[in-house]
């Protein structure tokens, strides 16, 4: 699977400083530090393993102990809350990447509670990222490929359009504006909205962009599986 690289698995190193409350009993049944680095330990395995199904609940148990932690240190250590909450987004992005159909190669059908639990996935890791003010392409990308995905074409367009906006060149702002067109066509498939996905396809070929075959047989991965 085209798995996207913005996560690194690994407990951050300052973690390991951080002093959480104190639980009422001796031996606390709560998540810890220990039990997150063991959730990372966990993550790679299934990786290697090609467990995707098992990767979403290991995801939101990252997930949850992340923001809590976050907002157990966010007065006495802004910055550690910070650094824990942009790789809380990172976890988001992931639960949203794993219940995305339009890779095209999930090794069983993505169900419609995932896809579901995707978007929100997704909505809450812009939600996380806007909290710190660390809103990037790729949090927006993949709300905008879960709001496709999901019909809600407009709100996809928007989306992106704000990714457009925060791409690090042309090559990404124009592959937003082809993901763009891909929303066009899918919600109405006539013949001059063809014509300008296809414009923009081959437009991204051109580009001097050294992974630029890479996006565009995304595109067309997500176009073959949304207009079958």
């Amino acid at each position: 699977m085209k798995w996207p690289a913005i996560l690194c698995w690994g407990l951050l190193s300052m973690l390991s400083g951080m002093a959480m409350a104190e639980s009422e009993t001796p031996q606390s049944l709560q998540l810890n530090e220990r039990d997150f680095d063991e959730l990372s330990e966990l993550m790679r395995l299934l990786r290697r393993d090609r467990q995707e199904r098992l990767f979403i609940p290991v995801a939101k148990l990252q997930l949850a102990y992340l923001t809590d932690a976050a907002n157990v240190v966010k007065e006495t250590n802004p910055e550690l809350a910070h650094s824990m909450l942009l790789t809380a987004r990172g976890v988001a992005f992931n639960i949203a990447s794993f219940t995305w159909p339009g890779w095209g190669d999930a090794p069983e059908p993505i169900s419609d509670q995932k896809q579901a639990l995707g978007l929100l996935a997704a909505l809450r890791g812009v939600e996380i990222a806007e909290s710190i003010d660390a809103v990037t392409p790729n949090i927006m990308w993949i709300l905008g490929v879960h709001q496709l995905n999901a019909g809600k074409f407009e709100e996809a367009l928007a989306s992106l359009e704000r990714g457009k906006a925060l791409a690090r060149n042309e090559f990404f702002r124009d592959m937003h504006r082809a993901w763009q067109d891909l929303v066009r066509l899918v919600d109405d498939t006539t013949q001059a909205n063809r014509a300008s996905f296809e414009a923009q396809l081959a437009k991204l070929r051109e580009g001097d962009e050294e992974d630029a075959e890479f996006y565009v047989e995304q595109l067309e991965t997500a176009r073959s599986i949304y207009l079958n």
